[in-house]
């Protein structure tokens, strides 16, 4: 289920953001924002042996920070699940890139995680 409040505005700028940063998606950008390691996520709190899927929004910042992520679709839908995503923000971006300069962008991330 999405957001309704994720709608981004017709300047390109995310409701609820003040400020310089308009969020480019993927498209719009010479290169898209990669994570620097693997993505940060609470693992001890998983259960054994399930296998999680996310899709998720992520709003990144030209310093490469994620500002904000918003779960789109998470199975199976638990708490902990939920509180696996939570240190997702830890995650290190380098940020996106547009004529060689770093720009805040969108990301429509996938992400499958567990434990064993």
């Amino acid at each position: 289920m999405q957001d309704p409040g994720l709608a981004q505005q017709e300047d390109g700028h995310e409701p609820g953001f003040q400020g310089r940063d308009k969020f480019y998606t993927i498209s719009e950008v010479d290169q898209p924002a990669s994570p620097t390691v693997e993505w940060q996520l609470d693992t001890a709190v998983l259960r054994p042996g399930v296998l999680y899927h996310a899709t998720l929004d992520v709003l990144i910042d030209q310093d490469g920070r994620i500002v904000q992520s918003t779960i789109i679709r998470l199975e199976p839908e638990d708490w902990a699940a939920r509180a696996a995503l939570a240190r997702l923000s830890d995650t290190r971006m380098l940020p996106a890139r547009l004529h060689g300069n770093p720009v805040a962008s969108r990301r429509h991330i996938e992400l499958q995680y567990g434990v064993e």
